[in-house]
């Protein structure tokens, strides 16, 4: 639309308003030459971006990763899919694709509301409703904080993931 520019500055000023606020809590990786945990990031709205992080325990600048998830139904992040990044050399960022904890049984993903299994039906009409919004403004947070890592190269910021992971990969990018 020719009012695209505007509109999408003015959610990234809505989403700038919201410090950060980036917790990272360790974990365990199961190896002794990575480093491994949770990041939780503040959101619009008072929502939340939850996802995992990976890193060389190596001191040094790295390559930053950052993994965009497929979206449906919600499911528990697998460390595996930072640790081998990790461990080529990576600073792995994976972010969950809805506001909902990283790795918790599949219980409190069967649980969730309904709503959040058909997510691509939230806002379908509005742009300014759509949840597919929150996801591309989470993703952009997600490239915001690796961006100002302290451990990032400053050269190297890659991205991927698939199905919706893949379109919010290619928005980011964008």
């Amino acid at each position: 639309p020719d009012d695209f520019d505007q509109f999408w500055q003015a959610k990234i000023a809505k989403l700038e308003e919201v410090p950060a606020n980036p917790v990272l809590t360790p974990g365990e990786s199961g190896r002794p030459d990575i480093e491994y945990g949770l990041i939780t990031m503040d959101h619009v709205d008072g929502g939340k971006i939850h996802g995992q992080y990976a890193k060389p325990k190596k001191a040094g600048k790295k390559p930053v990763l950052l993994i965009f998830q497929w979206a449906s139904p919600p499911y528990p992040l697998d460390k595996s899919w930072v640790l081998g990044h990790a461990a080529q050399g990576w600073l792995v960022i994976n972010i969950q694709p809805h506001d909902v904890l990283p790795t918790e049984p599949q219980e409190y993903y069967d649980d969730l509301p309904e709503e959040i299994k058909h997510y691509e039906s939230i806002g379908n009409d509005d742009r300014d409703e759509s949840y597919f919004l929150r996801m591309y403004l989470a993703a952009y947070r997600a490239v915001d904080y690796a961006a100002s890592h302290p451990d990032w190269d400053g050269k190297t910021l890659a991205c991927y993931g698939t199905s919706m992971g893949g379109q919010q990969s290619l928005c980011v990018a964008g």
